[in-house]
């Protein structure tokens, strides 16, 4: 959700070749060993973000220390946003 927005994708069982794909890019949010829960709500959000960002940057450092899934998945990302970029 973002702006009050959400986007929604829907998969029509005809076109089963498209479901497949996208199922090989979609990510789990439950059960995933690699996304972190949401914090619990706060009365101030912007202060709670700002006061997370150490955390949040050295867990990227921890990651990027080995090669792991950040590193596999810059290259298609940025060959998307480079693609998506000049589109503009």
């Amino acid at each position: 959700m973002m702006n009050d927005t959400v986007n929604v994708v829907l998969i029509h069982e005809h076109n089963q070749a498209k479901a497949e794909g996208l199922q090989k890019i979609l990510v789990p949010l439950k059960d995933n060993p690699h996304i972190t829960p949401l914090m619990d709500e706060s009365d101030d959000l912007i202060c709670t973000d700002i006061e997370d960002i150490p955390r949040i940057c050295a867990d990227i450092q921890k990651t990027w220390k080995y090669v792991g899934l950040n590193r596999f998945a810059l290259l298609p990302f940025t060959f998307t946003f480079s693609n998506a970029y000049k589109s503009v």
